[in-house]
């Protein structure tokens, strides 16, 4: 015949047993979820590098054959629009993903990754401001006034232009590497 003893030690090992199996579930669904994001995070990390990547790399590009045109005096009216109807459309296309570009590195990069974005970002508006020297000669181009941009007004505008497209492509690079890791 079982005692008093006998049935309080059964029901205190149910009640041990369940409570320890109620810690399990509540502790294995804060492990599960933080699992599920570590996956997510991974699946969409790629993803996410390479749509940034490839707006840099574009920038960078169109940048840089706006550069060389204006060096060599390519400044006709067709020329001026087959480099800076690109260069238009990817700075603005930069710009407008700045904040969006922003918040992702900083939740998939960290903080490091951000600075370097920032400072890449510093150094593109620094690339435009360069570039908008070039409007005056451009502008005389556009409107007929003139076949191509004056070679002497535009000569000391390509060093400043130059630095600044230096700095950002060294920027660009070094975006490109943070989200490399």
């Amino acid at each position: 015949m079982p005692t008093f003893w006998d049935g309080a030690k059964e029901k205190v090992n149910t009640v041990l047993i369940t409570g320890f199996i109620g810690l399990l579930t509540v502790f294995s669904d804060n492990i599960v979820s933080s699992i599920k994001e570590k996956i997510n995070i991974a699946d969409k990390k790629p993803a996410v590098q390479e749509k940034i990547a490839k707006e840099i790399s574009s920038l960078i590009y169109d940048a840089e054959m706006v550069l060389d045109y204006a060096t060599q005096n390519l400044t006709k009216k067709n020329e001026l629009h087959l480099v800076n109807d690109p260069f238009n459309l990817s700075i603005e296309l930069v710009r407008k993903n700045e904040l969006v570009n922003q918040a992702l590195i900083e939740r998939y990069w960290g903080t490091t990754a951000r600075k370097s974005f920032v400072t890449f970002h510093q150094d593109i508006r620094s690339l435009e401001k360069a570039y908008h020297s070039f409007n005056e000669q451009y502008s005389a181009v556009e409107s007929g006034e003139r076949k191509r941009a004056d070679p002497d007004k535009m000569k000391p505008l390509i060093p400043p232009a130059l630095a600044a497209f230096e700095k950002a492509r060294t920027s660009a690079v070094e975006l490109a590497t943070a989200l490399g890791k």
